[in-house]
């Protein structure tokens, strides 16, 4: 006798099993062949599920490299950056630059497109180091706040942005292991 499950309730009367009944209660459909001594699934057929598995599979693996990839986005590295080793080379050589660098954040001025622009005019140009040096002494602005201080807002947004990316990614990556768990489960009726 063939039989079509559509909710927990029709299930329990042929299976008792409580990963199947999860499947069912999670919009699953089961068409179940029942005989003496057991009961087989026929839908979703063994070749269906071993589909569905192999495309959870590839997700979670897609999921892996897209997690190390917002993870990354949060590490800065300066190590090798052409800009950051020039800075160190002018730190060494020129005076005036190194008072006027004493007085930044050169890790966080890499970090941001404004800050490299803010970096590189001070490399190129002592008129503007100069200019900076004044303002900074000068300006009520800085007093408050100190040069490239909007990095650290973009920095905090930012590294909501991406927890809350981890965040998501975690949730769906958690679901697709309980679809995982609940077809192999089911591989064992078929």
């Amino acid at each position: 006798m063939e039989v079509l499950i559509a909710s927990a309730q029709q299930l329990k009367k042929y299976l008792n099993d409580e990963k199947v009944e999860k499947y069912v209660k999670g919009g699953g459909i089961l068409r179940l062949k029942i005989e003496k001594d057991s009961v087989k699934i026929i839908y979703p057929s063994k070749q269906q599920i071993k589909e569905r598995l192999s495309e959870i599979r590839e997700e979670l693996r897609r999921i892996k490299r897209e997690k190390e990839k917002v993870s990354s986005l949060n590490k800065g590295s300066v190590s090798l950056d052409t800009l950051y080793l020039r800075h160190l080379l002018l730190r060494m050589v020129d005076r005036d630059y190194k008072d006027i660098t004493d007085s930044l954040d050169v890790k966080k001025l890499l970090d941001d497109k404004r800050g490299r622009k803010i970096l590189e005019q001070l490399q190129k140009d002592r008129e503007y180091r100069e200019r900076l040096r004044e303002a900074i002494e000068n300006s009520p602005v800085y007093k408050k706040s100190s040069v490239g201080s909007f990095i650290d807002e973009t920095r905090r947004v930012k590294s909501t942005l991406i927890t809350n990316k981890l965040k998501l990614l975690e949730k769906v990556e958690k679901q697709l292991k309980e679809e995982e768990d609940l077809l192999k489960h089911l591989l064992r009726y078929t």
